[in-house]
């Protein structure tokens, strides 16, 4: 199974010869060449072995006109001339690799055009790296290059090691006066798709693996390690660093740093961190208000029972600041709380021997809250009807779908922002 794969396509002009060069090094220009394959497979393909391969596309026109030698008209000359065809000059590159013609359609309706899709698409191996010509591809729709890079990319697990246009209409001057067009690399833009893949994963899902996963260079070094534990804050509920709000202030500090690159995949990532940073705006140090920011996180990304716990675990750590405990990751304590604000009445509350002193400086403050009732029986509601159901992976009678805890949590969200509001005279963000 080839290691590198080669694929391009060929057209059917006669194509006019020029010096091809790598983008700003016109100094390595080569002969004038017909075809730019050849001129791509010098530059770029020199690493090439016997398990690699050249695949060319040619429709049976292109392959008449240009895989095989053909009498050209030269519109100059107004007259015929043979041209050597591609296959002729592969065979005079002596690669080490083999390569091979593979007939498409002509591309002259939609059906055609899938059928172009597809024979390009199995003719790319699993776990390939995968450089591509598109100067001559899919004729007028060359935007299907895109789509077949990012549909093998997912499917074939390939890597794109370039994608390459002969940009014969920009062609220069070199010092001699001969004309020499350059060859760009235009792989940035699939590098694009991919930060614009994986932040819309993180975005819609709040999985940051796959976008910390592309940040590889130093500047965004601490923009990954925050993202990452952001992210798995939500997913595994880890509400002391959710309260905490320490890496999510720290990427928003991060993500507004200016970064100086000259690499135009940087500058359309640019807008992507703006997004970002506009998901982490409420979150402050220390705040339990950090806490409802999650659960709207988790929420809007469908995190249901990520959001169903932390709902519950934040009213009771509400609560507890409300009487004035500071000590939110106690065990005992939190247990005491939630079990105050689950009983409607004072007299039927149960003291235990732990904590016993602090119960009885504390649990009468929980009762005399004027919101305690309405705090207690949003607690309750979600315990009984949302977090029940889904840690017991609802083996229960009347178990509830993902559409009712969604429904469910969304209006328990508007609940205790209506609280929130009426206690604290602070506004928690809307749902989306």
């Amino acid at each position: 199974m080839p290691r590198n794969i080669f694929l391009s396509f060929l057209g059917v002009t006669n194509y006019t010869p020029i010096r091809y060069f790598p983008a700003q090094q016109i100094g390595q220009a080569t002969q004038p060449l017909r075809f730019v394959q050849e001129a791509t497979l010098k530059f770029y393909c020199k690493h090439f072995t016997t398990d690699d391969k050249i695949i060319i596309f040619t429709t049976p026109t292109a392959f008449e006109k240009n895989w095989k030698d053909y009498e050209h008209f030269n519109p100059q000359t107004q007259s015929k001339s043979l041209e050597e065809g591609l296959e002729k000059r592969l065979l005079a590159l002596q690669r080490l690799c083999k390569f091979e013609n593979i007939s498409i359609p002509e591309g002259k309706s939609e059906a055609e055009i899938w059928d172009i899709f597809n024979i390009a698409f199995s003719n790319i191996n699993e776990n390939a790296r995968v450089i591509f010509d598109i100067t001559h591809s899919f004729r007028s729709l060359p935007m299907l290059n895109m789509v077949l890079i990012n549909y093998a990319k997912l499917l074939k697990n390939i890597t794109v090691d370039g994608i390459y246009y002969g940009a014969f209409e920009a062609k220069i001057k070199n010092n001699a006066g001969e004309d020499c067009a350059p060859i760009w690399n235009l792989k940035a833009f699939s590098s694009i798709q991919d930060w614009t893949d994986n932040a819309g994963i993180f975005l819609k899902t709040g999985n940051a693996a796959p976008l910390a996963q592309q940040i590889t260079t130093e500047p965004y070094k601490e923009i990954k390690n925050s993202l990452l534990r952001f992210s798995q804050f939500n997913l595994v509920n880890r509400g002391l660093d959710i309260y905490s709000g320490k890496e999510m202030v720290r990427l928003k500090e991060h993500l507004s740093m200016k970064i100086e690159d000259d690499d135009p995949a940087v500058s359309a990532l640019l807008p992507i961190l703006e997004k970002l940073k506009s998901e982490m705006q409420g979150y402050e140090k220390n705040s339990v208000y950090n806490g409802f920011g999650a659960i709207k996180w988790c929420i809007e990304n469908g995190l249901l029972q990520q959001a169903a716990t932390l709902m519950e675990e934040f009213i009771t750590t509400f609560m507890m600041l409300e009487i004035g405990e500071i000590d939110i990751q106690d065990s005992s304590k939190r247990s005491v709380v939630s079990a105050a604000l689950s009983v409607n009445n004072f007299n039927k509350f149960i003291f235990t021997k732990n904590y016993r002193e602090w119960q009885e400086e504390y649990v009468p403050k929980i009762f005399n809250h004027k919101h305690k009732n309405e705090l207690g029986k949003l607690a309750n509601s979600i315990k009984n009807s949302i977090r029940n159901d889904i840690n017991h992976a609802g083996f229960r009678e009347n178990a509830r779908s993902y559409q009712q805890f969604e429904a469910s949590l969304k209006k328990r969200y508007c609940e205790i922002k209506q609280l929130i509001k009426q206690i604290k005279n602070i506004d928690l963000p809307e749902l989306k």
